[in-house]
């Protein structure tokens, strides 16, 4: 069995040697072709030759196949299959065998008696059977090689690989095979225009227009808008036209290109592929203005004492945020920023909007105040509105302690160190239970207000407590019904937004 094993082995043995015996016959005949081709390849995997016209690319693609017939030509005339003895040679030369023992087992005298037969027989005997080794590849072109072509087509090779991933098959069919099209007449161009999301508009396939519609349509798109564009067809790279600008495309594939970019203020754009226009888009690409707004009369009193509002809104894309600048005129440093909801209103298109809101309870209820108004697009571009003097209402009051307490909470706006002297009336006012009705939650809380403004000097939470005083006021003039009332006017007007937004999911939840 061992005997058996050895003998497989050493057949091995033979065969790997009389094959690199092979190789060595073609590999001188390989050079200089293969780095020739090995160069050319990579060149394409890298996308060279497809970025080059195909005046440059075919001679390049011809000499390469001429090279490489020549080649295989030299390889074809060159190769011969080595011998048995041949093949012995290289095992006693890689295993250091000097007195050639597998040549001298494998051979013998051809001629003599047979005394001379036995002789050698005995010769052969007195061998010991011998470790082989296998040899190893000796291939080397080092001295045709002066100039290391064969390392810089390598390298080229494992770069182009690299740069051409999963499309490196395609790249290579491209490299070979070029498309003799140029730049076709029939090349699908495909233009898809996704405006930004403020802008509330869903994405555009401008190439679905024809000529007639394109012409009869006056549809500008915002700068910032995502163009994706892709040409099939032409070896040519395409190339887009706009704001002055020639942006390549980038090719994907065979015959194939895509090009991703933010549109830029422009009157238009083109697809060029050579000398050919693929495809032209003719509506302008404009900057996104500023909102603009304006009081569109002058803010009046109602009967609940609210401000009515009246303004005019524009907007070439839409709005998203509207705020009331309230500036006390003996205070300018203390403005105030009150939130309106914004509405939905028509892009490119002038709204008039009223709206109400209760200041009753703000520090500058019954004193001269400027009202201005600001309107915020999608990209916070601000309009501003030219200002307004008014006075800003004050609700008045009839019960009695609900007009202390009014007045006492004035003291704490507007009177320096007043803090512990309203604390002080405050806690009288919690003594006399008649005064708030014995209502037992006025009394908590006017006691509450008494030991805050008695304890802190925290301007948050003094004005928590005028909040508080407002409160209690408020109830006991009409039971809280001025605190229900703002809460129904404030959750209609976010309503009325909602329905305005087509927010149906904000809308129902505002109802509940």
């Amino acid at each position: 069995m061992r005997r058996t094993l050895n003998k497989i082995k050493f057949q091995t043995v033979l065969a790997w040697a009389r094959l690199l015996g092979a190789a060595q016959s073609i590999w001188p005949a390989l050079w200089p072709g293969l780095p020739v081709l090995l160069l050319f390849c990579g060149i394409g995997l890298a996308g060279g030759w497809q970025a080059l016209p195909l005046w440059l690319h075919l001679p390049a693609l011809l000499a390469t196949l001429g090279v490489t017939g020549w080649m295989m030509w030299r390889v074809v005339r060159g190769f011969h299959w080595p011998s048995l003895r041949q093949g012995l040679i290289r095992i006693e030369h890689a295993s250091g065998l000097g007195y050639q023992p597998l040549r001298k087992r494998s051979g013998g005298p051809v001629h003599g008696d047979a005394a001379a037969q036995a002789l050698w027989q005995a010769h052969l005997s007195r061998l010991k059977t011998p470790t082989v080794k296998a040899p190893w590849p000796g291939i080397s072109q080092a001295r045709s090689d002066r100039y290391a072509l064969s390392a810089l087509a390598l390298v080229a090779l494992i770069t182009g690989l690299s740069l051409a991933g999963r499309h490196a098959p395609e790249r290579l069919v491209q490299t070979f095979l070029p498309d003799m099209g140029g730049a076709p007449a029939n090349a699908v161009v495909t233009v898809t225009a996704t405006p930004p999301k403020y802008v509330g508009v869903s994405p555009l396939v401008l190439s679905a227009f024809s000529a007639e519609e394109q012409a009869q349509t006056d549809m500008p798109l915002p700068v910032g808008t995502t163009l994706e564009l892709s040409v099939a067809g032409g070896w040519r790279t395409p190339s887009l036209k706009m704001a002055q600008r020639e942006i390549e495309f980038e090719r994907v594939g065979k015959s194939r290109y895509v090009l991703r970019i933010s549109a830029m203020q422009s009157d238009g754009l083109e697809v060029q592929q050579g000398s050919r226009i693929q495809f032209r888009w003719n509506s302008p690409i404009v900057v996104d203005q500023a909102p603009a707004i304006a009081f569109s009369e002058l803010p009046k009193r109602t009967t609940n004492h609210a401000l009515q509002i009246s303004y005019e809104v524009f907007d070439d894309y839409g709005i998203e945020d509207i705020t009331l600048l309230l500036t006390p005129q003996e205070a300018q440093t203390q403005r105030q920023r009150i939130a309106i909801a914004a509405p939905q209103v028509e892009p490119g298109a002038l709204e008039t909007r009223r709206i109400y809101k209760n200041l009753t309870a703000s520090k500058w209820a019954g004193r001269p105040v400027t009202l201005a108004l600001t309107a915020t697009d999608g990209l916070q571009q601000v309009g501003k509105s030219g200002p307004i003097e008014a006075i800003l209402p004050e609700r008045p009051f009839s019960h009695p302690l609900a007009k202390q307490l009014i007045a006492q909470r004035k003291r704490l706006f507007f009177e320096s160190g007043s803090r512990l002297k309203v604390a002080k009336k405050l806690g009288e006012m919690s003594q006399s239970p008649a005064q708030f009705d014995d209502s037992l939650w006025a009394y908590a809380m006017l006691r509450s207000a008494y030991y805050r403004l008695g304890k802190h000097r925290d301007t948050k939470i003094v004005a928590q407590v005028t909040d508080q005083m407002w409160a209690i006021a408020t109830f006991l003039e009409d039971g809280g019904l001025t605190a229900q009332r703002d809460a129904l006017r404030q959750s209609l007007e976010e309503m009325m937004s909602a329905l305005e937004n087509q927010d149906a999911q904000a809308f129902d939840a505002l109802a509940q």
